[in-house]
């Protein structure tokens, strides 16, 4: 899981859950410099917010994600 910042703003009980779950792992303070792939991902460079140093991540699949309460008040 990718964190941009250096905590998550998910509730306490989200962030147990993913902090105890065996096959996440937890990237603070990193972004997504590029999705690899075309028809299907097959990895993703990140980059850490603090060192500027990169790394690629062997994944299949990107899935983005931005909190569980939709902004639709205004629609």
């Amino acid at each position: 899981m990718i964190v941009r910042k250096d905590e998550m703003r998910a509730s306490k009980a989200m962030q147990h859950r993913v902090e105890n779950t065996a096959n996440i792992e937890l990237l603070y303070n990193h972004e997504t410099k590029e999705i690899l792939g075309e028809k299907t991902v097959h990895g993703v460079h990140v980059i850490n917010n603090k060192t500027r140093t990169e790394r690629k991540l062997d994944v299949t699949g990107f899935f983005v994600a931005i909190g569980h309460e939709p902004n639709t008040k205004n629609i």
